[in-house]
């Protein structure tokens, strides 16, 4: 990997518009680099707060804002959609099994599974479970289950887009039948897993368990869902820390350091604090972080305890430390952390862009210290190099690190 200072110095081509000395860059570290946002105090206060120790999450998110359009949580297709891909990769689906994507947010990892099936169409015959008897028919789909029903109207808008996009781009095979539904998945009141007793495939659930009040329900009812040998395929994020979560934890430092440097003088500022708070709480709960080793034993544990108790036979979970997502630049690695906030547009607006641009100087630095040698800038080739003086024509990878697991439903 290319050396930090490196890095440092071709910063300027993946930050647009931050023209500026190394120097200058240096000092910025002095100044920004070893703090801490304390988010108790921002709530608290719109002065600025900083600690030795790595900022508070809180283990459920608070309520939610009601100008919230998107669960807290929602990442960029550029961090979503890579990541799903590595998860349905470990058990792909046939051409005609039907497929359940829980905890199915805007339908990112739906669209994953819908893709992988219609590339099985061109590829090969119906595969697993499905091709064994039941969960699949002549044409296969996936059904979507969300709790949030803003989440629901964003996916079934991109499900409308993409059919409009087969009807413009032929080449495009995209047949596979994609629906959501609003279910509250571990709602003792509400039990949806009747209607679809034992109907499909394959289940899928990419970084959505942690945020169910009892994920052993939830997982006892996509197993009771699942035709006799079928697989489910589940994973959640690592804890909020800066080894484990470089990328993520540098875009949450930095909009809250921005964030509590500012006065709320029109009354925005505590929303966009809060909704910040929302936003990196429960994707990072399902461990509590610390010593990496134990941390991630720990979340292999209670991933395979909850398998085991929901009923499903042979789970196996591992540790996924991996560079997944590929940016064209820093901005787009930041954006693609915060840009689903629903404060974000005004943000990238206030005082002519300024604040803005604050922000993107804080990421950089925070993102360098954090990353360390993981930050990798690499050639249109694949090539570990820096293409020109100034980076131009790479791309940046940052690893990130999240838990898979995989079981299967009883034969019995």
């Amino acid at each position: 990997p290319v050396s930090t200072t490196r890095l440092t110095q071709n910063m300027t081509s993946f930050v647009p518009k931050l023209v500026r000395q190394f120097a200058r860059s240096r000092d910025r570290w002095n100044r920004v680099g070893g703090t801490t946002v304390d988010f108790r105090a921002m709530r608290a206060s719109t002065s600025t707060s900083t600690t030795e120790s790595p900022p508070p999450v809180a283990t459920k998110p608070t309520n939610v804002p009601p100008h919230q359009t998107v669960p807290p949580g929602t990442f960029g297709a550029r961090i979503a959609k890579p990541w799903c891909e590595a998860l349905v990769d470990i058990s792909r689906p046939g051409a005609t099994d039907f497929c359940l994507d829980l905890a199915s947010g805007v339908g990112t990892c739906s669209f994953v599974v819908a893709d992988q099936m219609d590339d099985a169409k061109l590829w090969g015959p119906p595969s697993g479970a499905g091709a064994l008897g039941g969960g699949h028919n002549t044409t296969g789909s996936v059904l979507g289950l969300d709790r949030s029903r803003a989440a629901i109207d964003t996916a079934k808008a991109s499900y409308e887009q993409r059919a409009n996009n087969k009807e413009t781009d032929k080449t495009r095979d995209a047949t596979t039948s994609v629906r959501f539904e609003w279910c509250d998945a571990d709602d003792k009141d509400a039990p949806w897993q009747e209607k679809y007793g034992k109907k499909f495939a394959r289940a899928y659930c990419a970084n959505g368990l942690q945020f169910f009040q009892n994920p052993t329900e939830a997982c006892r009812r996509v197993k009771e869902s699942l035709t006799p040998g079928g697989v489910f395929l589940v994973s959640v994020w690592g804890p909020l820390d800066p080894k484990t979560q470089p990328l993520f934890f540098s875009a949450y430092a930095s909009l809250a350091k921005v964030l509590n440097d500012m006065r709320d003088s029109d009354g925005w500022v505590n929303g966009a604090r809060n909704e910040t708070i929302n936003h990196f709480s429960a994707p990072f709960s399902w461990v509590d972080g610390g010593d990496q080793t134990s941390t991630n034993q720990r979340a292999i544990e209670k991933l395979e305890e909850v398998l085991i108790n929901a009923g499903f036979d042979a789970p196996d979970a591992a540790t996924e430390v991996g560079s997944h997502c590929v940016f064209d630049d820093l901005e787009q690695a930041a954006v693609a952390c915060v840009g689903e906030l629903a404060f974000f547009t005004k943000f990238k607006q206030l005082d002519s862009g300024r604040v803005y641009r604050d922000f993107l100087e804080v990421f950089e630095t925070e993102l360098l210290k954090n990353a360390g040698d993981g930050l990798v800038f690499r050639g249109p080739k694949g090539t570990q190099s820096v293409m020109g003086s100034n980076g131009e024509g790479s791309v940046v990878t940052v690893p990130a690190t999240a838990y898979f697991a995989h079981a299967t439903a009883p034969w019995r």
